[in-house]
């Protein structure tokens, strides 16, 4: 691979990372969301 490929995948490989990291927290927050709009219908 050239330089300009490798670089290329490092950025896709960190990128990726940040996508997986930002996706767990939207999930793992979901519950604590569901769980406040069912307090405010009470």
């Amino acid at each position: 691979m050239g330089k300009g490929t490798r670089n290329m995948m490092i950025k896709y490989q960190e990128s990726l990372e940040e996508m997986n990291a930002e996706a767990v927290e939207y999930v793992r927050g979901v519950p604590v969301t569901k769980t406040f709009q069912n307090n405010l219908l009470l």
